[in-house]
């Protein structure tokens, strides 16, 4: 669905997710969110560490990748584990942020940030039986924001890996709306990337 607010939203849910390999709707959204921020710094708790911090410490989980979460990063092993609400505080404001969540089972779970005023983006609901996969992001151009915080009511199990974040690229950010990519059979891709292939394709250099 789209609608006409900013900031603008990119989303997507795989139900039952137990890995990036199975979760189609929130690679595409992934790819969406990145097409339209262009280049940002990653945050994957592996080899790319700077430029913000999470806190509390993370929690430790051992119920398997789709109902407590795990690893996205290729090659990659670590990630933040979640459980109420986490802080995301950034070394410099930023305006474009993007991150997988597995483990994603409860339907109370909202990422809110001040920028001027407070925003609250309500996030996909879970699967309590399946758990799965999440990818959420958002651009709120032009905005200065210093922290995020992602919360949920009733606790969960969430582990938060590639974290995207800073200042999207002015020329790609799209017309504000909402990007929701869900259930099997969807598997879209971002438009943006979409038209600079055919433009690629049909204007070769």
């Amino acid at each position: 669905s789209v609608s006409k607010a900013s900031p603008i939203v990119f989303q997507g849910i795989d139900v039952g997710a137990s890995s990036l390999a199975t979760a189609p709707n929130s690679l595409a959204a992934q790819n969406a969110f990145a097409a339209a921020a262009g280049a940002l710094p990653i945050f994957d708790f592996d080899t790319h560490t700077t430029g913000l911090t999470l806190s509390p410490a993370s929690s430790p989980q051992s119920c398997g990748f789709a109902l407590c979460g795990g690893n996205t990063t290729a090659g990659g092993s670590q990630f933040y584990g979640a459980v109420f609400t986490t802080t995301i505080t950034f070394a410099s404001p930023i305006d474009a942020f993007g991150a997988y969540f597995s483990g994603w089972q409860r339907n109370d779970q909202v990422l809110s940030y001040t920028a001027g005023s407070a925003v609250n983006l309500a996030m996909p609901a879970g699967d309590l039986g399946s758990g799965g996969m999440v990818f959420f992001g958002f651009i709120d151009a032009g905005k200065s924001i210093t922290s995020i915080t992602y919360s949920t009511a009733l606790g969960d199990f969430v582990a938060i890996d590639d974290i995207l974040f800073g200042n999207a690229a002015a020329s790609g950010v799209p017309e504000p709306g909402s990007l929701l990519l869900l259930g099997s059979g969807i598997g879209m891709i971002g438009l943006a990337a979409w038209r600079r292939r055919r433009l690629r394709s049909t204007h070769p250099h």
